[in-house]
């Protein structure tokens, strides 16, 4: 094996590689990232966890073409000292497994890793992409940003876990999270579907993580087979099985009707919540809401440390009302938000209270009030 790639593309691949192989992995196999080259310049990088897949390509100048299993942290530590345009990587005789890595710019860098043949590190899963959906990166960037604080946590109810997709209408791609006490929705129109594609299904957060690394520009392709979701994100490509179990029927939790509507300017927002954010600490941190017309009052009260009040106007011509919500739901949301504005709408002060992003009509954040103002 002997080729030489342009340094910062390979480390950026590399780098992908590692947010899916875990160095702790039990399988000892699954610690090490696959690296093949070919004759014809194509090189690739592999990785799994047992749960996600991860295949990237790249072309460079391959003298000699080979395959060879390295531990992926180390591999990544070595390459990322190397700071020069471009890296060679080299075996010292054919079909040996440890490598030399240095640069053809400046070889005062200089490494030899031992690796391991590659027989038995599992297939990645291809897939031939006869049924797809093709959507632009940046609209599959924002449905995962505008989502992902929403996603639970808790383990034991892995169905919430991960983003619910779904095409709610033709042409148009809706990501929908909870975590039983918030539910975050965007929707974004796909640029073409090929094919017919499942929809309705559930997607691992974890893999959402690495697919939001993997965006840039262009086009990205989703597709599933079976129990199992597929990405072409360029030259990445991922795989994982798909969540089990059913996904709350999020419709019946978004309000019908609205009694009263306000209009907030993100920054204000931000920074008066946050000026009354820092005595709201515990367990579930709770900022309490008094809406008059034209104005917001904010306040939280620490039993030990005493309390902390902001005002700022709005806009708002309803009745007065109060609630609490809590202050990491709100900051959460109001961290993602580009517009400079955003809408607050109430059903009443007991339903869910219902956040929008004015100019955006495909964006729903649902908070539940906390009982006991």
């Amino acid at each position: 094996m002997k080729f030489t790639v342009n340094r910062d593309e390979f480390f950026h691949l590399l780098s992908l590689a590692n947010e899916v192989i875990n160095p702790k992995n039990p399988l000892t196999i699954l610690a090490n990232l696959y690296l093949s080259v070919s004759k014809d310049g194509l090189v690739i990088m592999q990785g799994y966890n047992g749960e996600h897949g991860i295949k990237l390509e790249m072309t460079g100048d391959v003298e000699e073409a080979g395959t060879v299993l390295l531990h992926a942290r180390k591999f990544f530590d070595v390459v990322s000292k190397i700071t020069t345009p471009h890296i060679c990587i080299s075996s010292g005789e054919t079909g040996s497994y440890e490598l030399t890595i240095t640069s053809p710019e400046n070889n005062s860098n200089f490494y030899k890793l031992h690796g391991g043949h590659a027989e038995n590190f599992p297939t990645f899963q291809e897939y031939t992409w006869e049924n797809y959906i093709a959507i632009s990166q940046e609209s599959l960037y924002e449905l995962i940003d505008m989502t992902e604080y929403a996603v639970s946590g808790d383990s034991a109810k892995i169905y919430l876990t991960g983003f619910y997709m779904e095409e709610s209408v033709e042409g148009w791609l809706t990501f929908v999270t909870t975590d039983g006490k918030r539910l975050a929705l965007l929707s974004r129109e796909y640029e073409k579907k090929v094919g017919e594609v499942q929809d309705k299904v559930i997607i691992p957060g974890s893999l959402m993580k690495i697919i939001k690394k993997s965006l840039s520009t262009g086009d990205a392709r989703i597709a599933i087979r079976g129990q199992n979701v597929f990405f072409k994100i360029g030259n990445v490509y991922l795989f994982s099985g798909l969540l089990d179990g059913k996904f709350p029927n999020y419709r019946d939790v978004i309000p019908s009707l609205i009694s009263y509507t306000a209009e907030i300017g993100v920054e204000d927002f931000r920074r008066q919540l946050e000026s009354v954010g820092v005595l709201s600490d515990g367990d579930v941190p709770k900022v309490f809401f008094e809406l008059l017309p034209n104005q917001v009052n904010l306040s939280s009260v620490n039993a030990i440390y005493g309390e902390a009040r902001a005002s700022f106007e709005i806009h708002y011509e309803g009745e007065p009302l109060q609630f609490s919500l809590n202050y990491r739901h709100l900051m959460d949301f109001l961290r993602v938000v580009k517009s400079s504005s955003v809408l607050l709408h109430i059903k009443s002060t007991e339903s869910p209270i219902k956040f929008g992003i004015k100019g955006d009509e495909n964006f729903i954040y649902l908070v539940m009030p906390i009982k006991g103002i």
